[in-house]
């Protein structure tokens, strides 16, 4: 067979190209399901395929200390970046855990990790960014049955350095100062700083006891956006989360896993629940529907079904009770509640 030219390489990847791409989409259903089993919820992925003349020149130039005429002997299982992905996360103690689900994910084989941070100079001023080499265990193309793809893994302070320094010095023009140089370069120390900094805010407030409600909060809020429902009011979900915690003695950390496993089992349920009193049905009354109307109701529902009898007598007395009690109404369980 003759060897992979920088041309052979162009052509076959450009007749090939769609097969990659139908790859890279497998990649993004399976990177997302990946991170949602690990619990993390990255700022944005952004996922790519190679640009055919990159590759044609990536194949035309032999690496340093190689012997060969080309950058691969087999580009399709040498070269890692022919499919790519990039995850941003919003703190730098985001980024392992991100690489950890990778290793323990069913999905993919993790080949290879670069870790920018350990590998850089105690000095030197460089990009800290951590990059996997993945075995997609489940692809092939008509090219070859082992898929690689490169996934980078960067804090949203990290993409905006690299994002304008590959674009103004990397692939900039020319002749670039030295001192313009050194001018992004101590950008990067700033970067450390801010990520360094935020998380240790974040770590501060998250050990506060009233952060617990507001977590349980943005968890809700993720749920009902899953299931398309409004958004609702924070600042009274705050205050009927609080109310909940009390009067069932639960922590919110149980709460959340309640909520987020009913709302995974039981959609038609809820679907019907917001088909009968929620803020697009004819029924809806805000002042004895506005719990059907918050994220919040979703907890509701969940707490209804485990134990009506319990939740009635829990929220006897509650400025909630009204409501809680239409919803039970709405879910057939109303004759649990007094008239």
């Amino acid at each position: 067979m003759p060897s992979w030219s920088a041309q052979r390489t162009h052509d076959e990847y450009v007749v090939h190209r769609e097969d990659y791409r139908r790859v890279l989409r497998e990649i993004t259903t399976h990177v997302s399901a990946t991170l949602r089993s690990a619990g993390i919820k990255p700022h944005k992925v952004e996922v790519r395929d190679k640009e055919p003349l990159s590759l044609f020149a990536k194949q035309g130039k032999p690496a340093k200390d190689s012997h060969l005429p080309t950058r691969y002997e087999n580009p399709w299982e040498e070269c890692s970046d022919l499919l790519g992905v990039r995850i941003i996360v919003q703190l730098a103690s985001e980024k392992w855990p991100v690489a950890d689900a990778f290793e323990s994910s069913d999905e993919f084989q993790v080949l290879g990790i670069d870790d920018k941070e350990a590998s850089r100079e105690v000095k030197a001023l460089t990009y800290a960014g951590l990059h996997l080499d993945l075995l997609c265990k489940w692809a092939e193309t008509p090219l070859s049955k082992r898929i690689r793809c490169e996934v980078q893994i960067r804090t949203l302070a990290e993409h905006t350095w690299a994002e304008t320094e590959h674009e103004f010095i990397y692939k900039g023009p020319e002749e670039i100062p030295k001192k313009t140089q050194r001018q992004f370069a101590r950008v990067l120390a700033l970067v450390e700083l801010l990520d360094l900094e935020l998380d240790r805010g974040v770590r501060s407030v998250s050990e506060l006891p009233s952060f617990a409600i507001l977590r349980l909060s943005k968890s809700l809020a993720e749920d009902a956006r899953d299931l398309g429902w409004t958004h609702g009011s924070r600042s009274l979900s705050l205050e009927n989360l609080d109310e909940i915690r009390q009067r069932t003695d639960r922590s919110p950390d149980e709460l959340t896993e309640l909520a987020r496993n009913f709302a995974a089992g039981s959609r038609q349920k809820l679907d019907d629940l917001q088909t009968a009193i929620g803020p697009a049905s004819q029924r809806f009354d805000v002042n004895v529907h506005a719990l059907a109307a918050q994220p919040e109701c979703i907890l509701v529902a969940a707490l209804i079904v485990e134990n009506p009898f319990q939740v009635a007598r829990q929220f006897e007395f509650s400025d909630l009770y009204d409501q809680i009690q239409s919803i039970a109404r709405a879910m057939k369980l109303g004759r649990y509640f007094s008239q």
